[in-house]
């Protein structure tokens, strides 16, 4: 396993205070610490750590919800969904499938990647977008999110049109002069 966190810290007033410590794999471990050599002192001292485990899975917390949605473009925040072990703490050594799905409202069509697998217990969804919305319908949705056997439903956001945009839908085709185009604009 690996440790990682504040490994090296300055001692104040005799007291070196050690935050965010994190040993990466289940074991039995020995931390050491080693200071300069002060008259009087041991300079090593040591501690047994035994039974660094895995952190059960106890249910999944959505940490960023979906909003600011507009038809065809990416939501302005794409969910991030926590996996959470009995204590409340993220899940580290989880690599759960997180599933979205549209739970309620008018979204007619979510489209993206609509998985996104933990990594160290956070799941990113990245590329989420509404499609379409129910004619005349709501535009207010909601998703729901699944790992494993814990769900979870998002508030509801509101999706709405983006700004009025001109194109052209279908390319019109040339014919000869006085004849009809072989193949009509759409714009």
């Amino acid at each position: 396993g690996v440790l990682s966190g504040e490994t090296s810290v300055v001692a104040i007033r005799g007291v070196a205070d050690f935050s965010g410590l994190k040993i990466s794999a289940v074991g039995d471990y020995t931390l050491r610490f080693s200071a300069l050599a002060v008259p009087g002192i041991s300079p090593d001292l040591s501690y047994d750590l035994s039974g660094i485990s895995i952190q059960d899975e106890a249910a999944i917390s959505l940490v960023v919800p979906p909003s600011g949605a507009l038809i065809t473009e990416p939501l302005r925040a794409q969910p991030e969904v926590h996996v959470l072990d009995g204590s409340g703490r993220v899940a580290n050594a989880s690599s759960l499938t997180v599933t979205m799905a549209i739970a309620s409202g008018g979204c007619n069509n979510v489209t993206g990647r609509g998985t996104a697998i933990a990594l160290n217990g956070i799941a990113k969804f990245t590329d989420l977008q509404v499609e379409s919305i129910t004619a005349g319908g709501d535009s207010d949705c909601a998703l729901s999110f699944s790992a494993a056997a814990f769900s979870l439903t998002s508030s509801t956001f509101s999706v709405s049109f983006g700004p009025p945009a001109f194109s052209i839908f279908q390319n019109p085709t040339a014919a000869g002069a006085g004849e009809v185009l072989a193949i009509q604009p759409i714009v």
